[in-house]
């Protein structure tokens, strides 16, 4: 995220900085990725791996999830600038991301296949995206949070990509800045 973001947290989120991510392909909507179903929700990471693996599929990386979140752009949030989640909970296709994806973190924050690492205090995982009581900030394209991997909440849910498994992939740490005086 932009240094100068409303609501960063730098010791968790990393400057916008440029990071090479195999091609991927991701459910437009959350699982069970379709419009006539209530996205699952309850479940812990093991589960979401194991339901996206017997669809032939796998959880996505978090810089896969950022990626679907800002394609090109490096706005703040799927649709833009701006974020009206009253709005966004109304229909998906309100709050499309740059890509096609629909509904990003606004019902769920949604699993990754990442883990904490040092960054958080917390060993576990990573999931991405608010839910439908969070602060808009929690939201944002580069907002992220950590898990124990054996919650199953209400307020998280999942979807799953194909694609070769990014094994090299990882989130930029955040390096040593000056001190600027």
């Amino acid at each position: 995220s932009a240094p100068s973001t409303l609501h960063r947290f730098p010791q968790h989120e990393a400057d916008l900085v440029p990071v090479q991510i195999p091609a991927f392909s991701i459910d437009r909507l959350p699982y069970p990725n379709d419009p006539s179903r209530p996205p699952m929700t309850g479940v812990n990471r093991d589960e979401a791996a194991d339901l996206c693996a017997q669809a032939g599929k796998r959880l996505w990386h978090e810089l896969e999830w950022e990626r679907a979140c800002r394609g090109d752009s490096d706005n703040a949030y799927a649709p833009g600038e701006r974020f009206d989640l009253e709005e966004c909970s109304i229909s998906p296709e309100r709050c499309s991301s740059p890509v096609g994806v629909l509904g990003l973190g606004v019902i769920a924050r949604e699993w990754t296949a990442s883990e904490t690492g040092n960054a958080f205090s917390v060993a576990g995982g990573i999931a991405r995206g608010g839910h439908s009581e969070s602060p808009t900030h929690e939201h944002r394209c580069g907002f992220r949070r950590a898990l124990l991997t054996g919650t199953n909440s209400e307020f998280v849910g999942f979807r799953c990509c194909s694609g070769s498994a990014p094994t090299e992939l990882e989130y930029p740490s955040e390096s040593e800045r000056p001190n600027l005086v």
